[in-house]
C-alpha cells in the first residue's frame, strides 16, 4: 500500500466499469482523515480502465489491482487476494457503488470514544 501509516482499516472493494461511482463511494469514507486504505480489484478487461488510472493512480489511499477477470462465481478469489495484500488492523467489504454519511461515521467515533470513558 501507498500510505505513509499503518492504516486502521483495509477497505475491500471488487469493481467494474464504475470507476466515477467508485470515487464518489470512496470519497465519501474519507479515506485519509479516517486512516483507511482501499484495495480495488479491477479487471484487466474493464472498458473503464484509463479512467480508473487516471482516477486513482496517483491517491496513496487507493490501491488498484489490475487482475484477469474471475466474475462473481469466483468472488472469493478476488477477495482472498485484496485481503492478503492489505494491511489494515481489519477487514472491511465495500460495494462500489455504496455511500457513507462521513457525518455520522465522524459522530460514531465521538460516541464510541465517549462510551470508554463512561
Amino acid at each position: 500500500m501507498k500510505m505513509d501509516n499503518h492504516p486502521t482499516l483495509s477497505i475491500l472493494v471488487p469493481s467494474r466499469g464504475r470507476a466515477n461511482i467508485l470515487k464518489f463511494s470512496l470519497d465519501s469514507l474519507g479515506l485519509r482523515e479516517n486512516n483507511l486504505e482501499a484495495l480495488v480489484w479491477v479487471d484487466e478487461d474493464d472498458p473503464q480502465l484509463k479512467l480508473y488510472h487516471k482516477l486513482f493512480d496517483s491517491n496513496k489511499t487507493v490501491e488498484l489491482f489490475i487482475k484477469p477477470r474471475v466474475g462473481y462465481k469466483k468472488f472469493h478469489i478476488m477477495i482472498n487476494f485484496l485481503a492478503a495484500n492489505s494491511s489494515g488492523n481489519w477487514l472491511f467489504l465495500w460495494n462500489d457503488d455504496a455511500y457513507m454519511d462521513n457525518r455520522l461515521f465522524g459522530t460514531t467515533r465521538v460516541v464510541v470514544r465517549n462510551k470508554k470513558n463512561v
